[in-house]
C-alpha cells in the first residue's frame, strides 16, 4: 500500500514537472516567434512564390527584389472573397503577399491580353488567365504608361495563377511593406 501510494505520488509529480514544461516550452515558443516577427523573418508556404524562411533586408526598391506587399484597398477585400489567402486576425484584411517587382518608377508598363510588358519586354507567366481555377470570371486590366516616382507593378511570375498587377495595375509604394530575401528554400 505504501508502496502503491509512493508510485502515484511519483507519477504526479512528473506530471506537474511535465506540464510546467509544456507551459514553459510553449510560452518560449510564442515569445521567439514573436521576436522572429517583429525583427522581419516571414515563411511562405503559399506556392506562387519559393516557399522557405524569408528575412526583410533595407533599401530602395530594384526590378527583380522580393516585396513583401500589402494589396490595394478593394483588391484586398477581393480576395478574401474569392479565397485567395486568408485573412490576417489582427488587421481584418488579407495577410500581406510575397511578389517580385518586376516594374519601378521610370519603366515604361503595358498590361494587356499577351501579359506584362516592361520596357518592351514581355515578362514570363504574367499573361492573364479569363477564369481563375474555379472558373470565376477574372478582372480586366489594360495600362500603358511610364511608371511614376511611387509607383510599381508585382508579379508572382513563377505561377501562372498568381494574383498580381496583371490584374489590378500599379501599387503604390506605401503597399510595398518590406524588400525580402530567402534565407532557407523548402523546396
Amino acid at each position: 500500500m505504501k508502496e502503491e501510494s509512493r508510485i502515484i505520488a511519483g507519477i504526479k509529480d512528473w506530471y506537474r514537472y511535465l506540464e510546467r514544461a509544456v507551459v514553459i516550452g510553449g510560452s518560449l515558443l510564442i515569445i521567439v516567434s514573436v521576436m522572429l516577427w517583429c525583427s522581419g523573418w516571414r515563411i511562405n508556404l503559399e506556392y506562387s512564390m519559393p516557399r522557405g524562411v524569408y528575412r526583410s533586408s533595407s533599401g530602395e526598391y530594384r526590378s527583380g527584389d522580393l516585396a513583401l506587399v500589402r494589396l490595394p484597398g478593394r483588391w484586398s477585400d477581393y480576395v478574401l472573397r474569392r479565397g485567395y489567402a486568408s485573412s490576417d486576425a489582427l488587421h481584418d484584411r488579407t495577410r500581406d503577399a510575397l511578389k517580385y517587382v518586376c516594374a519601378i518608377p521610370g519603366n515604361q508598363v503595358r498590361i494587356g491580353a499577351n501579359g506584362i510588358e516592361v520596357d518592351d519586354r514581355l515578362l514570363p507567366f504574367t499573361a492573364p488567365k479569363e477564369r481563375d481555377s474555379s472558373g470565376r470570371k477574372l478582372p480586366v486590366m489594360t495600362l500603358t504608361a511610364v511608371l511614376q516616382p511611387g509607383e510599381y507593378l508585382v508579379c508572382s511570375n513563377q505561377d501562372a495563377l498568381g494574383f498580381d498587377s496583371r490584374y489590378y495595375g500599379i501599387v503604390n509604394r506605401s503597399n510595398l511593406i518590406a524588400r525580402m530575401r530567402i534565407v532557407a528554400a523548402i523546396d
